[in-house]
């Protein structure tokens, strides 16, 4: 869907009106996620492999794209030592910025939303916490057709959500595939 968008260009002391082609689309991805616990996680848990769903709308102004959208989240991290595993769950809304450079699009962009974390043994007993999670993210889409991009991804999950007062947080890498729309 297309329509007109008014942006404001100010040269010098007038300011004229311009009108402006905006792309209006979507997109839904499904990613492999390798991840590595970091601050107080490294010392209970080890490597990390999940999934990442993510769906969004895509503005696109020019060679600027604007995305909002949510993604679920699941980790598993290997416990330490022979201790339990670590389970990750998230739910995070968020938005990302991509400049449209021909077939490849860097991108940056920020979520938040809920984490939950659950363990059994490593502190004895089963145990979970929630909480608020955020994270920073960075990478690129690289279109293999028009409707199908490659995405590569790395995310910054620090640590909102304590355990037993430990914080909990990870570094993610997304290698999947999207359908764009």
């Amino acid at each position: 869907m297309r329509g007109p968008v008014l942006v404001l260009v100010a040269l010098g002391a007038p300011v004229c009106a311009v009108a402006q082609e905006v792309e209006d689309g979507g997109g839904f991805g499904l990613q492999l996620t390798p991840a590595i616990p970091t601050g107080d996680l490294v010392h209970v848990a080890g490597r990390g492999l999940g999934f990442r769903m993510c769906g969004a709308r895509k503005l696109r102004f020019a060679s600027v794209e604007l995305s909002p959208g949510a993604a679920f989240q699941f980790l598993r991290f290997e416990g330490k030592d022979g201790g339990s595993p670590f389970l990750y769950f998230g739910f995070l809304p968020g938005i990302e910025l991509a400049a449209r450079l021909g077939m490849v699009a860097p991108f940056i962009g920020a979520a938040t939303g809920l984490d939950h974390f659950r363990t059994s043994g490593a502190f004895g007993g089963t145990v979970s916490a929630s909480g608020l999670g955020l994270e920073i993210l960075a990478g690129a889409d690289i279109r293999m057709t028009p409707a199908v991009a490659l995405n590569l991804g790395l995310r910054i999950h620090p640590g909102y959500t304590e355990l037993h007062g430990r914080s909990l947080e990870f570094h993610a890498f997304d290698l999947g595939l999207g359908v764009v729309f």
